[in-house]
């Protein structure tokens, strides 16, 4: 990488700044006007700080010089971090690429697998292969199971809080970072919870179902707001398509007995719950569909769905809309 360029670190975490040591690592530009105009940045790199005093949106805050690159990475590892800071993610843009296709001039991945995976990382990063090591087992290997469901788990529980006390919006935004997490989770450490993975796999369900539920509140308190069940419906839509693409990873990622019986019923929740997300959104058909889908998943309910399905009205397809995203399961 060019030493002419530069590096910018966004990141939700406004302290984030403090923790390094500005004689080892220049910081280039932290005004926001300065970083929002810069025409030589080509890195983004996004470190959260997961804890719900925090919202999950980052922000860019400051910058630093390319050639300062291998001494920040290796400061990742230092006290002042911990590993639910370095949970990232590393985005590479091309310079000279801007008029190309999204997807064309940038790279996305959690940082932690170019850091500790990719054999690309002494050579990109130029970092030591014992910096490697030590940033492999502290982020990757150094924590149980437990510690990554636990971290999950307390996060779901501030989202709850939220809800309780009528706090949607933030409750929304607790949920949206707990599912970041979750998602860097099984990124980064499948390995280390392959034995609780369909513990993992549930719960991420259940949080993404919770924070549907959190949207459409907050659609039903603006006055039914068509745009506020659109994010309910996307968010749902999401989970399906998220979760779908990993229910078959490993072997019995989830059991049987009680556990796919819970997972049954919580499809065939988030699946309702898209349904009162289209019908929010004046798109009947795609209700419909979803709410068909509830009955496949949850047979039990098919007298109380039907009847839903006959006060929207409608049949699928009928306005024109999105198609339901079923469960392929």
């Amino acid at each position: 990488m060019s030493q002419n360029l530069s590096i910018l670190i966004a990141t939700n975490d406004p302290s984030l700044i403090s923790k390094f040591d500005s004689d080892k690592i220049p910081i280039t530009a932290t005004q926001p006007t300065d970083l929002t105009t810069r025409n030589d940045i080509a890195m983004t790199l996004t470190l959260y700080n997961f804890t719900t005093s925090l919202p999950a949106t980052s922000h860019p805050s400051f910058t630093i010089p390319a050639s300062a690159l291998p001494a920040f990475i290796s400061a990742l590892y230092m006290p002042t971090l911990h590993i639910w800071t370095i949970q990232s993610t590393l985005s590479i843009s091309l310079p000279g690429t801007e008029g190309r296709e999204a997807g064309e001039s940038t790279l996305s991945c959690p940082l932690l697998h170019p850091l500790t995976h990719a054999p690309l990382a002494p050579t990109f990063f130029a970092l030591l292969p014992s910096t490697l090591s030590t940033l492999h087992h502290r982020y990757t290997g150094a924590y149980p199971a437990a510690a990554h469901l636990a971290k999950l788990q307390s996060l779901q529980l501030g989202a709850v809080e939220a809800a309780q006390t009528g706090s949607f919006a933030q409750a929304a935004d607790r949920y949206a970072m707990a599912l970041r997490f979750a998602h860097v989770v099984w990124e980064c450490h499948l390995e280390s919870v392959r034995g609780l993975v369909g513990v993992l796999w549930a719960l991420t369900l259940e949080i993404y179902a919770d924070r549907t539920q959190v949207l459409l509140n907050i659609a039903n308190a603006a006055a039914g707001d068509k745009g506020g069940f659109e994010l309910a419906r996307e968010n749902a839509e999401e989970g399906v398509v998220w979760l779908d693409a990993r229910e078959g990873v490993g072997d019995g990622v989830i059991g049987g007995g009680k556990e796919r019986e819970g997972v049954r019923r919580g499809k065939a929740k988030l699946s309702f719950r898209a349904a009162v997300a289209c019908q929010g959104a004046g798109d009947k058909g795609a209700a419909v569909g979803y709410l068909r889908e509830a009955i496949r998943l949850e047979p039990e309910s098919r007298d109380v769905l039907q009847k839903r399905i006959e006060e929207v009205g409608g049949g699928e397809g009928e306005t024109g809309g999105r198609a339901a995203v079923v469960w392929r399961r």
